[in-house]
């Protein structure tokens, strides 16, 4: 578990003043959500914020992922610095980073990345929840990654030996994730399908130019000058279609669609209900609509605490934005795993300028 001097002073308060301490840790801790919720809102690209707020809003934002992650706990002014440098190395050189996400395994970073700054400080944008599904993956297991991006869950995940099924309709992100699945020699683990999962087959605008930002939308927007038509198509009717591809039952379903999460789970309902797999799902407001879906399934929520401390319930009076995880209620074993679970000792990621 991560212990840093920070971390060792608040389990030494908890010992002595167990109430205070534990009202004063949980405050600032939903203060610093309240915090980062609020910059990545006025930060975000789809923010109708003034574009000088849009861009510092952005970049404190970002800062502030790097500062409170669990991953910096000890050094995290290195991990700052780190942040900072990417910036100013990928204007200068214009040229992207190799950032190692486990031993002998390295992703390939692109220059227009802006999330790729926490990505070279961490080794991943999402430690917690990258953390907490490869320690429940176990070889050959099958996981689909919705949204996969320059592919931080796709590439981590097949290095521990998952089969991974990546959906990432962009294509200079996908073009990112296939470099990094090629040069680490995972063509035999991870198939990339140029494809947006959503409820129905059809074909739709989708902006490409917003980064982790990317998503569906019904019609141009001032600011989404990379706007292009991608196909759609539910997971139900892939997993039909691609039998050699889905030859078992999905362990994992990670669904990150920027604001077309329900409808992907609704393109799902046929695979949810035969596979019941692990889903982890970003959800807004408290994703209540989402989580009545999945408990129409069987499943239950579990929210990851701040600082990777543990996993819990879904509160029921919870309203924040997260990543929430949900367990079939018959996988009691996983139930059981997830409880127990804490974020383990993690060093800074190595990082190297790849060979042109």
């Amino acid at each position: 578990m991560v212990r840093s001097g920070d971390q060792r002073a608040v389990d030494d308060a908890h010992s002595e003043h167990p109430v205070e301490a534990g009202r004063d840790t949980q405050v600032a801790l939903v203060n610093a959500e309240v915090i980062l919720r609020w910059l990545h809102h006025h930060g975000a690209a789809v923010s109708t914020s003034p574009v000088a707020l849009r861009l510092v809003a952005r970049a404190a934002w970002l800062t502030g992922l790097v500062l409170t992650s669990p991953t910096a706990y000890g050094h995290r002014s290195s991990a700052v610095a780190r942040f900072w440098l990417w910036q100013v190395w990928r204007r200068i050189s214009a040229r992207g980073l190799d950032v190692q996400v486990v031993d002998g395994t390295w992703l390939w970073v692109p220059p227009w990345s802006r999330i790729g700054g926490v990505i070279a400080a961490l080794g991943t944008n999402e430690p917690c929840e990258l953390a907490v599904l490869a320690d429940l993956l176990s070889p050959g297991d099958l996981v689909v990654d919705v949204g996969a991006n320059i592919g931080t869950f796709t590439v981590a995940l097949a290095a521990h030996g998952a089969q991974v099924v990546a959906f990432e309709p962009a294509e200079r992100a996908r073009d990112a994730l296939q470099r990094s699945v090629e040069r680490n020699d995972l063509t035999e683990r991870v198939r990339v399908l140029p494809v947006a999962l959503h409820d129905q087959r059809s074909t739709v605008r989708f902006v490409t130019g917003n980064d982790v930002g990317n998503r569906i939308v019904e019609a141009p927007t001032s600011d989404s000058s990379d706007v292009v038509w991608v196909g759609t198509d539910r997971l139900d009717t892939v997993v039909e279609e691609h039998p050699d591809v889905f030859d078992r039952p999905i362990s994992v379903l990670k669904i990150d669609a920027e604001g077309a999460d329900e409808a992907v789970l609704r393109g799902a309902l046929a695979t949810l209900s035969a596979d019941r797999p692990v889903v982890m799902v970003e959800t807004w407001g408290g994703g209540s609509t989402i989580s009545d879906l999945l408990a129409s399934l069987g499943y239950d929520g579990f929210l990851l605490d701040g600082g990777g401390r543990g996993i819990r319930p879904v509160p029921a009076d919870w309203r924040g934005q997260a990543n929430l995880l949900f367990v079939h209620r018959s996988a009691t074993d996983v139930r059981t795993q997830l409880l127990a679970w804490h974020l383990s000792d993690r060093p800074l990621p190595r990082v190297r300028v790849p060979r042109r």
